[in-house]
């Protein structure tokens, strides 16, 4: 479990946020702030420094994908976003803007520990990500191709997210080689084997 985060929470229903609050606070994390729209969101971010944000999705004068891009070339901090249904497509956007997880509403307290340290441990992968890249964004896309590759594992594999991502790290130090490069090498594999496949 991650350590005690400053979290700013970002919902535009009072009964939500105090909601969130209590749960975020239940384990043992500090609620440093409240954005009760978007704008208020990137702003709180840039002079509150969080270490962690929850985002709901629909916000006034700034929806939760354009705060979460702005946050993120601002001032980067792992990022839920709060949504009141999982669309793949909103959540593939969410993914690309530097979304690092989601939960659907209402939050459970349940899924929210688990979401977190998700969320903090797939941050930490994109800053490492972002050291071998010229920019954020190049970082945002080689995640994609980690996340890409964690799929193939837990398929090929059927392991968890979690152990995927154990495993594809550990692969990394074995192969002493970048997270964005292992994950190259996970891809390229299943496409050989897609292809061996193919022939049978």
């Amino acid at each position: 479990m991650p350590h005690r985060l400053k979290v700013l929470i970002a919902e535009d229903e009072p009964v939500v946020a105090h909601g969130l609050r209590v749960q975020l606070e239940a384990l043992g994390h500090s609620v440093i702030g409240i954005a009760y729209d978007g704008r208020d969101a990137v702003a709180k971010a840039e002079s509150l420094a969080p270490t962690f944000i929850v985002m709901d999705i629909k916000m006034p004068h700034l929806d939760g994908l354009e705060a979460t891009r702005q946050i993120m070339a601002q001032r980067p901090a792992p990022i839920i976003l709060v949504t009141a249904h999982s669309d793949p497509e909103l959540i593939e956007q969410a993914m690309i803007a530097g979304v690092m997880g989601y939960l659907v509403k209402p939050v459970d307290g349940k899924d929210l520990a688990p979401a977190i340290a998700l969320a903090v441990s797939r941050f930490g992968d994109l800053m490492a990500l972002r050291k071998d890249v010229q920019s954020l964004k190049e970082a945002l896309l080689l995640r994609q191709q980690v996340e890409r590759a964690k799929g193939i594992m837990e398929r090929r594999m059927d392991l968890s997210e979690e152990e995927a991502h154990k495993r594809l790290q550990q692969f990394a130090r074995h192969e002493r080689c970048t997270l964005g490069e292992a994950a190259a090498k996970v891809i390229a594999a299943d496409r050989f084997f897609a292809g061996l496949e193919t022939l049978a």
